[in-house]
């Protein structure tokens, strides 16, 4: 299987050396298929196009993940493009993580989801106070230990308002979904 640096070179190697015609087929095919930001399943289009590519030319891990996390960026400009340059970095960051190693969990996803929940509603004061009683003692702190380093710095950049709630929780459901298949 490619690894993520593989697959960002060949799309960026892809991407230098497209055409613009060879761009406009990309985003006809985008239109066609009527997908939405939310339905982007990048890891499998970056794979599918790297198995192609790397076919064609050798290249190295390097620079398939820069072409990942450039092919990344231009989808997620392309669907919201008034985002901030911070927001962006941030989601990208959770669809390609920089780090080569990936923090995986024992978790199932849907606790680990669950966690996030009751986290940002007891952060933004939404849990009743039976609902904290009912908490474990030094949950809070439990519960960050347990959340990776990308979604603490989601959960971080959400909390001080420097991204949406809506790309707060996109960006939540890929890291996870990362972390389970790590």
């Amino acid at each position: 299987m490619a690894s993520y640096k593989d697959i960002s070179k060949i799309i960026t190697c892809f991407l230098k050396n497209a055409t613009p015609e060879e761009i406009n087929e990309l985003k006809s095919l985008v239109k066609e298929k009527k997908i939405s930001l939310d339905n982007l399943d990048f890891s499998s289009m970056a794979r599918k196009t790297a198995v192609s590519i790397k076919k064609q030319m050798g290249v190295s891990k390097d620079f398939v993940k820069e072409t990942v996390k450039g092919f990344a960026c231009r989808i997620i400009r392309q669907h919201a493009p008034d985002i901030s340059e911070r927001d962006l970095n941030i989601l990208v960051e959770s669809i390609v993580p920089s780090q080569e190693k990936k923090y995986k969990t024992l978790l199932p996803p849907e606790m680990m989801k669950s966690m996030v929940v009751q986290f940002i509603n007891f952060s933004l004061q939404r849990m009743s106070e039976e609902e904290i009683a009912e908490m474990p003692n030094g949950w809070v702190q439990k519960y960050l230990n347990a959340f990776s380093p990308i979604v603490r710095g989601l959960i971080g950049s959400f909390l001080k308002k420097e991204i949406d709630e809506e790309m707060f929780w996109l960006a939540i459901d890929e890291a996870i979904r990362r972390a389970k298949t790590g």
